[in-house]
């Protein structure tokens, strides 16, 4: 009898349920997984598109008012790239280069084109942007003194948007609160070593509300001081006419009564003396300064004595003394563009060249009133100068940066003519130099 094993013991697994799921309903979890995908994509999608829209809404809005400009210019950063030690990045950069996008802000927004604004408002009509493009050309035509323009566009922008932020009220809007002065100088120092300074008290309502203050306050203010921003009829003669070495040519009038030993003084340097040639022909435009965030006005330089000759410009010295020096003179005309000035003598106090003049282009009674002797204003070629203080080139890069220094080529005073009643020839009452 033959012998034979114990038959053994099996086992039989049960499915896995996630295996039988996934045979059962594979072809519905990939279809969901499909969809869920398309959605994702789909809502990320959207959201992109939609970001770009309003980024290039907004994008739109800043380029229409001008204000990227402060973004694509060479400012402090890059001078300091250029021309200082690298060491200095970090602290030159937090305390120049970011404030000079606040301070010339404010420039950049009155060289914005009002016509490309307007056509922004249309555009964006309806849109986010609309009220603050509203309000952005309201405080550009304020800043212009286009006082009808602005109080339109704050109308507009209370009666369409008046629950924005700009038009509603609250106690304390965006504002700038001015420093109260103290008349004790040790509580003065006091305040600057331990304490913030005492401000004035902000003022309660909306941006609109201020900026329509600040308006009125300014036409208030004018009508008062009207001499501030209008010059004064200059002489009905006699008037000085240059003639530059671009073929170029401009004219001077005066304030002769404000300023008799000044004017004097300049229609000698214009007119010849025997067989010799006025001081003024040949004398060259030797520094323009471009305006700055310091508040620096548009101006340029003539009556460099060493500029007629002398071809080194290393050599035209604003430092050395004039050949005619004269008492300063306090009068009560403004540096208004295009007002003829008498340059400060160096190293004299309350001295004045009697040769060296200043023309500013821009306005500049905040940084000049009370400095220079202003003694005349140019009556006819304003445009030339202006390309000349603005648009020539400068000599270097560092004075293109700077916006202060030489022109690349030479513009030359070539002829001088004296033009209607001119007063006996005589030597103005001054100092001659050494």
């Amino acid at each position: 009898m033959s012998s034979s094993s114990a038959p053994t013991q099996g086992q039989i697994e049960a499915p896995n349920p996630l295996e039988l799921f996934w045979e059962r309903h594979r072809r519905s979890v990939l279809i969901a997984l499909t969809l869920l995908g398309v959605a994702l994509i789909a809502n990320y999608g959207l959201r992109y598109f939609k970001k770009q829209e309003t980024n290039t809404r907004w994008s739109e809005v800043a380029t229409s008012a001008n204000l990227d400009a402060g973004y694509t210019e060479q400012g402090s950063l890059w001078s300091l790239l250029s021309n200082q030690n690298g060491s200095q990045f970090l602290r030159y950069y937090l305390s120049q280069t970011q404030e000079e996008l606040v301070f010339e802000l404010g420039r950049d927004l009155e060289a914005a084109d009002d016509a490309t604004i307007d056509a922004a408002l249309a555009d964006q009509a309806g849109t986010a942007a609309e009220p603050l493009l509203q309000w952005v050309a309201a405080v550009k035509a304020a800043k212009a003194r286009d006082f009808d323009r602005a109080a339109g566009l704050l109308n507009d922008l209370e009666q369409n948007h008046p629950e924005h932020v700009i038009c509603a009220s609250s106690s304390y809007p965006t504002q700038y609160r001015p420093e109260i002065p103290s008349e004790d100088e040790e509580e003065d120092e006091r305040k600057k070593r331990d304490e913030p300074p005492e401000l004035e008290a902000p003022a309660a309502g909306s941006l609109v509300a201020l900026l329509r203050a600040e308006i009125e306050r300014q036409q208030t203010f004018r009508q008062a001081t009207a001499w501030l921003y209008e010059a004064p009829a200059v002489d009905a003669s006699p008037r000085v006419v240059f003639k530059l070495s671009n073929d170029e040519e401009f004219e001077v009038g005066f304030y002769a009564e404000q300023a008799p030993q000044y004017v004097a003084a300049f229609l000698a340097n214009a007119r010849k003396s025997g067989e010799e040639a006025p001081f003024f022909e040949g004398i060259a435009i030797d520094e323009v300064q471009r305006e700055g965030p310091a508040g620096t006005p548009e101006q340029l330089h003539f009556g460099l004595a060493s500029t007629k000759d002398e071809q080194d410009r290393t050599k035209w010295l604003h430092t050395a003394a004039s050949g005619k020096v004269l008492d300063f003179v306090d009068n009560d005309l403004s540096h208004l563009p295009f007002m003829v000035a008498a340059a400060p003598e160096p190293a004299a106090q309350n001295k004045s060249s009697g040769e060296r003049v200043w023309i500013n282009v821009s306005d500049a009674a905040v940084r000049f009133d009370g400095q220079r002797v202003i003694f005349g204003r140019v009556t006819r070629g304003e445009e030339v100068l202006q390309r000349l203080a603005t648009e020539l080139p400068l000599t270097t890069a560092e004075m293109e940066t700077n916006g202060s220094g030489q022109l690349q080529t030479d513009v030359r005073i070539t002829s001088v003519t004296i033009i209607g009643d001119v007063p006996p020839e005589e030597a103005p009452p001054g100092e001659e130099g050494k």
